[in-house]
């Protein structure tokens, strides 16, 4: 099973973790976040006897948004993921903030 994980830190790794890092953009929480659900995604086609190794990395596609030349848009990536992290906050908020008023009439009660 395929099982992706972000680490913003340095760490030490089996070799059954394959690391990923972007060649032609500078890593960005943001963006590194955006890639790992695209590619899990794909974890169906990587099981037990059939693992997601270096070689299927390096030879899996998966579809990226792409500016007008083509490029991949980790611009676009890094904004949408911000914005999925915003609006998750902005629920979560919501919620404390329900269940607040909640508590509040409960003690008022």
């Amino acid at each position: 099973m395929v099982i992706g994980f972000y680490h913003p830190y340095e760490c030490i790794f089996s070799d059954s973790v394959k690391r990923f890092h972007l060649k032609s953009y500078k890593d960005n929480a943001f963006v590194l976040l955006f890639m790992k659900v695209v590619i899990l995604q794909q974890k169906s086609k990587f099981g037990y006897l059939y693992k997601f190794n270096a070689e299927r990395m390096t030879n899996t596609r998966i579809m990226l948004p792409v500016t007008d030349s083509g490029t991949p848009d980790y611009e676009y990536m890094e904004q949408y993921a911000k914005n999925m992290m915003l609006r998750k906050y902005k629920q979560y908020l919501a919620y404390l903030d329900s269940k607040n008023k909640t508590d509040t009439i409960a003690t008022n009660d």
